[in-house]
């Protein structure tokens, strides 16, 4: 997978209109709710009245400082050949990009299913890093006084879902079907591309909506 990824992975033009983003619409779909509002929650941002760059008080999660932006698509526009966009991207303590697969709490897609996405656009972004993405990525960071990254050692995926998500599919996944998820992170870890799964709790109104996070 990983061999066949890495050979087929899009590299764009430009990254940078969707990572430098200010604003957002609310969808009506559950999922991309909760990344709009993740990313509005722990997004770094300009404020043009002060003249300052803002900063969330508080982390996201462990070595994960910030959220970037959300669905950052990876496909040229006229080439998209299956490869869809991330969900959210994280910017690490080390300022380095994050993949965050996210799912709402009545997905029916088992954790494979984020791991794999994750894992294929964690090579996306490391085979687009030194043509373009690097370039991009650093010009986001100088916006908020964030040092530059030159090598890009290890792309962090994180699987983060609320926990109703997580308590279900501990009772519906066997012992052994846990064992090959470890098996698949191990082997991504060798790839530079270390797994976490992570419990996102937050309230129930879109209007409303306050976050928490820790590891699983």
């Amino acid at each position: 997978l990983c061999e066949v990824s890495r050979c087929k992975a899009p590299i764009r033009k430009s990254y940078l209109k969707e990572l430098t983003r200010s604003q957002t619409v609310l969808p009506a779909h559950q999922e991309a709710r909760l990344e709009r509002a993740v990313w509005a929650t722990w997004r770094p941002y300009f404020h043009k009245t002060r003249d300052r760059c803002v900063l969330p008080g508080d982390p996201f999660a462990e070595d994960i400082s910030y959220i970037a932006t959300y669905q950052l698509a990876l496909f040229n526009a006229k080439e998209r050949e299956g490869w869809g966009h991330v969900d959210l991207v994280g910017i690490s303590s080390d300022c380095t990009p994050v993949v965050i697969e996210l799912k709402a709490g009545g997905s029916t897609e088992s954790p494979l299913r984020p791991i794999l996405e994750a894992a294929c656009y964690g090579i996306c972004i490391q085979r687009a890093w030194e043509d373009k993405l690097k370039s991009d990525w650093n010009c986001l960071l100088a916006r908020f006084k964030m040092p530059a990254v030159d090598k890009l050692e290890q792309v962090r995926l994180v699987c983060a879902a609320p926990q109703a998500y997580w308590c279900r599919w501990r009772k519906e996944l066997t012992p052994e079907a846990w064992r090959l998820l470890g098996k698949i992170c191990g082997q991504l870890e060798l790839q530079k591309m270390p797994v976490r799964f992570l419990n996102v709790n937050f309230t129930t109104s879109p209007a409303d909506m306050s976050f928490s996070s820790r590891s699983n």
